[in-house]
């Protein structure tokens, strides 16, 4: 094969700062590669069970909202709503109480709950959903059964907002948004049922993307979506912040792009069960302000009528979300206190595969230096990619640049972690027996490039001190 010229690399030279890796959600093994619909982008396969929603409510007045809201949400996200009352439990004040005393009260206050609350989801046309009463700390209740079922969302009122409750933090609410791994809808007390109109606090981190992620999908059709993101304004001379800012609302606006186009093709993406939904005539508007973030927020929030506001619920460490609070929780806060018919969803950080993926979204490269990482970032390479015709170049700097492959097409990608050897399957989509694979032994690093428009434009393995490239004949 003669060798040609290979065009300049669209990647940077490689970082050697890791990816972030929290080894507590070790990342799913994918499918094999040859079997598209293993990581990302699953279509058409075989319909399961709806996701369930938890709807956490405890009968009292005002709750009324909570169960009209997840009834509607649940109609339109095909989901399985399950209610959820916890009770404190009984106070001994320190002493015995007798076995049978505190059990007769505990079993006529779970009575006189479960009929309120049956009533409640009667009227809201939620006759069929089961209906459990626990005893326990409501919070971590709630926390817990959304881990154990993977809800898909947390349904809530936003409770109380007492001085003493802003200060300790004892709000069922803001507790729960502290400790559940799922997102969290957090209900106003004269929420309209039907969500129209949702801003999104955008930092561009994988959070508050997932939190617009779902916003949209839980927006009716025909509603509105703001991202909205807020630079501080921070202390410089005049010219020096004039060219930062100039800098970051350049970055800004590209990121906001990306954003944008990967949301309108989520419209179009099938439910969780397999089943399609269809395209949404959901309108997406960006906007960037300068200040401070939850006062900015509020004020736009207030400005345009918002129904919901969205934030992702990331923050400082445990210490520090306890005795100052997050942004999402003083989102909380404050929104139910100023704005009392918008509600808030605040969404916790994804896990490792939808981080990978947000950020090929919206970075436009992903690169990874752990091993961990590199299967699953190459069966989504190859699942998102399959029967693309291709251009597979090496670029060794004692050989030279040369073209290995072209015009096949991409039919898998794989990595073994035992000896460390990526796996690349090209060859005739329509005759999966007609292919051929290379090895690619030694891998450091993989890469992705992706196109403002989402589509893929390149892969990189990086090998000893080659590299190997995959592009697209098809631009």
């Amino acid at each position: 094969m003669t060798p040609t010229a290979a065009p300049a690399p669209p990647f940077p030279p490689a970082s050697r700062t890791p990816a972030h890796v929290d080894p507590r959600h070790p990342a799913p093994s994918p499918a094999p590669p040859s079997a598209p619909g293993g990581v990302e982008g699953r279509r058409g396969r075989a319909p399961r069970r709806p996701v369930p929603l938890l709807v956490a409510t405890d009968g009292r007045e005002g709750s009324e909202a909570v169960t009209r809201v997840a009834a509607r949400l649940a109609a339109r996200l095909g989901a399985a709503p399950q209610a959820l009352t916890v009770l404190e439990p009984v106070p001994t004040y320190g002493a015995s109480a007798p076995a049978g005393v505190v059990e007769a009260m505990e079993r006529e206050r779970a009575g006189a709950v479960s009929e309120t609350v049956r009533r409640q989801l009667d009227a809201a046309g939620g006759s069929g959903w089961p209906a459990a009463v626990v005893v326990g700390h409501p919070s971590r209740q709630i926390a817990r059964r959304a881990r154990a079922e993977r809800a898909k969302l947390v349904v809530l009122g936003v409770g109380r907002h007492r001085l003493v409750d802003r200060l300790f933090g004892t709000e069922t609410a803001l507790q729960t948004l502290r400790m559940a791994s799922q997102p969290v809808l957090a209900v106003a007390p004269e929420a309209d049922a039907a969500l129209r109109r949702v801003v999104v606090a955008v930092d561009f981190g994988p959070a508050s993307v997932r939190a617009a992620e779902l916003a949209c999908e839980l927006l009716e059709a025909g509603g509105t979506l703001s991202l909205v993101h807020v630079r501080p304004r921070l202390e410089a001379s005049q010219a020096v912040w004039e060219a930062w800012d100039a800098h970051a609302g350049r970055r800004v606006a590209e990121l906001m792009q990306r954003l944008t186009i990967a949301l309108r093709e989520g419209c179009a993406e099938a439910h969780e069960d397999g089943a399609p939904r269809g395209r949404r005539d959901v309108t997406i508007g960006t906007a960037t302000l300068v200040g401070d973030p939850v006062e900015e927020l509020l004020d736009y929030a207030e400005r345009v009528g918002a129904d919901v506001l969205a934030v992702g619920s990331h923050g400082g460490g445990a210490m520090e979300r306890l005795f100052v609070g997050s942004v999402a929780g003083e989102l909380l806060r404050r929104t139910s206190a100023r704005l009392p018919r918008c509600s808030v969803l605040a969404c916790p950080e994804p896990e490792d595969h939808d981080a990978l993926r947000i950020e090929r979204q919206l970075r436009g490269t992903t690169e990874s230096l752990d091993p961990s990482e590199w299967r699953l970032a190459l069966e989504g390479f190859a699942v998102r990619n399959v029967g693309r015709r291709t251009v597979l170049e090496i670029d060794d700097p004692a050989l030279g640049a040369q073209s290995a492959l072209r015009g096949y097409a991409l039919l898998g990608a794989t990595f073994d972690p035992r000896d460390l050897h990526a796996e690349l399957m090209f060859g005739d989509p329509g005759d999966r027996r007609r292919h051929l694979t290379r090895t690619i032994p030694r891998v450091g690093s993989v890469a992705v490039l992706t196109g403002p428009d989402g589509r893929d434009t390149a892969l990189r393995i990086e090998h000893g001190k080659a590299q190997t490239l995959v592009l697209f004949a098809d631009g």
